[in-house]
C-alpha cells in the first residue's frame, strides 16, 4: 500500500473523493443514449452492464450485424419483391467524450505531473443499420496526445440467420480493422479491461502481436454463432498503415516511413463455447493469430519477425436486476523469431472482477502480467471505483500499482504508480 505521507497525494485524493460524493447526490436514470439505443428504442442497460461490457442481448445484437431496429425504416423493393433498402429514419450518429486527470507518484522523466486533458479523446460514430442484413460500427477519434483525428475501431458486417439442423445459426461476414474487435465477450484484448484510459498514465511497453495491430490492418472474415452455444470466426488481415505508401513485399528501400508493417496475410481465429442459464452466462474459448511484420518498414533489406499467438479466455456474468457481477480473464502465449535467429516468447495474463451495485456504483479489480525476455516483465494491479449517475455517463477513479514495469522494480516501478480520474460520456 502506498502511504499518504506525500501531501500532494492526500490533497488529490481528498478533492476527488469530495467530487465523487457530490455526484452520489445525483438521481440515476437514462437521460441520453447513443445511436444504437436510438435505433432500437432500448436504453443502454439492455445491451450493456456498464459500457462497453455487453449483456447476452448486446452480444446477440452485435452478432446480428447491428441491424435490429424498432424505428420506422425507409424501405424499397425490386420488382421481384426483394428488399433493396431499409434506412433507419434517424441519422446513425453519436459521440463520446473522455476527459482525464493523471497524477504519478514520482513523476516521469521530461514530463510534468498532474496532467489534465479535456478532451483526452473525442469520438464520433456512424453506427447502425445500413441495409437489410448490413450494419456497421465506424469510429473517428480525436486524440489530445497526438492532436489529430484518425480512423478508430471499425466493424462493418453482413449477417443472416438460418438453420443448421434443428437449431438457429447466426452467421455473417465482417470487414474490420482490429483483431478481436469483432468478439462478443470482454475477455479478449480489443474490448478488455481496463476500460477507458489515458495515454499519460505509465503503462507496459510490450504487448502480444494480436493486441497491437489495431487501426494498422484491415481484415475480412466470416463468423457464426450456432444455437447460442458455439461461436467460431476466421479472419485474414492485411497491412493498412496510416500515412504510408501502399505496401508491397518487394518495395524498394525507403518507399515508406511506416514501421512494424504486417507482411502478407495474418490469419486470426476464434472458437468459444457459451451458455446462458437464467441470470447467469458463461463462456470459455480460445483465439490466436499468426503473422510476420517488417519492423523497419516495407523494405527488401529488413528481416521479418514472425509471431504466433495462442490464447485461452473465459467470462462469467451474473445479472440479478440492477446488481451485476462479472469476472473474466485471458492468457496469451506468444512465440516469435526474427530472421531465423532463434525463438523468443511472451506471456500475457489479464484477470478482472467487477461488481456493479444498483447500476450506479461499481468496483473493478484488474491484474495484468506480461513477461518474456529480460526487460519485458510487468506486473500491475488496478483498482477502479466507478460511478454511473446516468446510463450513458461514467466517472472512474483508478489507482494503478506497478510491482514491476518493463523489467524495472523497486523505486522506478513505484514512481510510475498513478491515480487516474476519468469522465466518460456517450451521447
Amino acid at each position: 500500500m502506498v502511504a499518504c505521507g506525500a501531501g500532494r497525494w492526500c490533497r488529490s485524493l481528498a478533492a476527488l473523493a469530495g467530487f465523487a460524493c457530490a455526484l452520489l447526490l445525483l438521481e440515476p436514470g437514462a437521460r441520453a443514449v447513443p445511436s444504437f439505443a436510438r435505433q432500437t428504442g432500448f436504453t443502454c442497460d439492455v445491451c450493456h452492464t456498464a459500457f462497453p461490457e455487453l449483456t447476452p442481448f448486446g452480444r446477440a445484437f452485435k452478432a446480428s450485424g447491428y441491424t435490429l431496429t424498432t424505428e420506422k425504416t425507409i424501405g424499397g423493393k425490386s420488382t421481384a419483391g426483394r428488399s433493396t433498402l431499409a434506412l433507419v429514419g434517424l441519422p446513425p450518429l453519436s459521440a463520446m467524450l473522455q476527459a482525464t486527470y493523471v497524477h504519478t507518484q514520482g513523476g516521469q522523466p521530461n514530463q510534468k505531473n498532474d496532467n489534465i486533458a479535456l478532451p483526452e479523446q473525442l469520438s464520433f460514430f456512424l453506427a447502425g443499420k445500413i441495409a437489410p442484413g448490413l450494419g456497421g460500427f465506424i469510429q473517428v477519434t480525436y486524440s489530445a496526445l497526438d492532436n489529430s483525428f484518425g480512423i478508430d475501431n471499425t466493424d462493418i458486417r453482413y449477417s443472416r440467420t438460418d438453420a443448421l439442423g434443428d437449431s438457429p445459426l447466426v452467421w455473417g461476414i465482417t470487414l474490420n480493422n482490429n483483431p478481436t474487435l469483432t468478439d462478443l465477450w470482454n475477455s479478449t484484448p480489443a474490448w478488455g479491461a481496463p476500460f477507458g484510459d489515458s495515454g499519460m498514465r505509465p503503462a507496459p511497453s510490450f504487448a502480444p502481436f494480436v493486441s497491437s495491430l489495431g487501426q494498422n490492418v484491415v481484415g475480412l472474415g466470416v463468423y457464426g454463432l450456432w444455437n447460442n452455444l458455439v461461436y467460431a470466426e476466421v479472419d485474414g488481415y492485411r497491412p493498412s498503415p496510416v500515412g504510408a505508401l501502399p505496401v508491397q513485399e518487394t518495395a524498394p528501400a525507403g518507399s515508406s516511413t511506416a514501421t512494424n508493417v504486417v507482411q502478407g496475410v495474418a490469419p486470426y481465429w476464434r472458437v468459444a463455447l457459451t451458455h446462458d442459464f437464467g441470470p447467469q452466462s458463461v463462456e470459455v474459448g480460445t483465439f490466436g493469430m499468426h503473422g510476420e511484420i517488417l519492423p523497419g518498414g516495407p523494405t527488401l533489406l529488413t528481416p521479418t519477425t514472425r509471431f504466433t499467438d495462442l490464447a485461452v479466455d473465459a467470462q462469467y456474468q451474473y445479472i440479478l436486476g440492477d446488481n451485476i457481477f462479472t469476472a473474466d480473464g485471458s492468457f496469451i502465449h506468444e512465440d516469435d523469431s526474427t530472421g531465423g535467429a532463434g525463438t523468443g516468447h511472451l506471456n500475457a495474463t489479464t484477470l478482472t472482477a467487477a461488481y456493479l451495485y444498483s447500476r450506479v456504483i461499481g468496483l473493478r479489480l484488474t491484474y495484468q502480467d506480461v513477461g518474456g525476455a529480460a526487460g519485458q516483465g510487468s506486473h500491475i494491479g488496478l483498482i477502479d471505483l466507478n460511478l454511473l449517475p446516468w446510463l450513458n455517463t461514467q466517472f472512474t477513479l483508478r489507482y494503478t500499482a506497478n510491482f514491476e514495469l518493463d523489467g524495472a522494480s523497486g523505486t522506478p516501478a513505484t514512481n510510475a504508480n498513478s491515480l487516474l480520474a476519468l469522465a466518460w460520456i456517450a451521447f
